[in-house]
């Protein structure tokens, strides 16, 4: 075949324009510090890190959610936390006001102070995390609990769950609700910690002789003291299951972002360049 000047020329051309659309390929990879610009670069790689990008944000926003849930999990820990150390030292005065020692001034003074104790009660069950009270149920936005006419302990929240999607499909309820936190507060009897309150205090205004009734302290070293007991064991429990919760949000957030990691270190290997090579090419 014969060779001439044109053929030449347009060989020269069609190679110059090979390397300056390499060269632009590879400014382009610079610049952007991407092994793929656009979508027909390579569809496979392009496909890999749209799925890896979409995996990491979905991780992101569980890592959000898990974090939100584990602050509540710790300030539902603090609530059960000083309504215990209340109700021990509700016990404390009970023991002190059953020994029969104690006056009427005495007794009228630990049912002074117990009445405090309930309204501090109250003051803990309204505590509030990010603006939400903690343990109204779903009634986040109003105090859940109050102190009545009588001076009882009543409970306006619901016992509806607070639910948190965690990971795909796992959802874990994050809340204690003040139902849980009295025992039954539909009750009338002593399964409802506001009514073993309400009758320790009648029994102390008996005692001091602002009540009705027959004194006996008895009842408050008896019956009454073993009611209580029921509560702070109560107490202690939900401590224990909230403790649970907290583990395994800890676990999950850790897990999570040990995974967030290792995708986001795929997808580098996936999009990004090499820029030693890169620069020498």
């Amino acid at each position: 075949m014969r060779v001439t000047n044109r053929m030449l020329g347009e060989g020269f051309l069609i190679n110059l324009r090979k390397n300056l659309r390499n060269m632009q390929r590879i400014q382009n990879q610079l610049s952007t510090g991407k092994e793929v610009y656009r979508p027909s670069d390579d569809p496979f790689k392009v496909a890999r890190a749209m799925t890896l990008e979409t995996a990491i944000g979905r991780n992101v926003q569980f890592e959000r959610n898990m974090e939100d849930s584990l602050g509540w999990v710790e300030n539902n820990d603090s609530v059960l936390e000083a309504a215990g150390e209340v109700l021990g030292r509700v016990r404390e005065l009970l023991l002190a006001a059953a020994n029969d020692t104690q006056g009427s001034a005495e007794h009228k003074a630990i049912e002074a102070e117990v009445r405090q104790l309930v309204t501090s009660l109250a003051e803990i069950g309204n505590s509030n995390y990010d603006g939400r009270y903690v343990l109204g149920g779903q009634k986040t936005t109003e105090p859940p609990f109050r102190i009545d006419g009588d001076g009882m302990l009543t409970y306006d929240g619901d016992t509806g769950s607070l639910n948190r999607e965690l990971l795909p499909g796992v959802s874990m309820a994050i809340n204690v609700t003040g139902a849980q936190f009295l025992g039954d507060p539909e009750a009338t009897d002593d399964s409802n910690m506001a009514v073993t309150l309400n009758r320790i205090l009648e029994a102390l205004g008996s005692l001091s002789g602002g009540g009705a009734g027959n004194p006996d302290s008895g009842e408050l070293g008896g019956e009454l003291l073993k009611n209580l007991d029921v509560h702070i064991e109560n107490m202690l429990n939900l401590r224990t299951g909230n403790g649970a919760r907290q583990k395994r949000l800890e676990t999950l957030l850790q897990r999570n972002g040990d995974e967030t990691l290792g995708m986001q270190e795929l997808l580098s290997k996936t999009e990004d360049i090499d820029f030693a090579e890169k620069i020498m090419q």
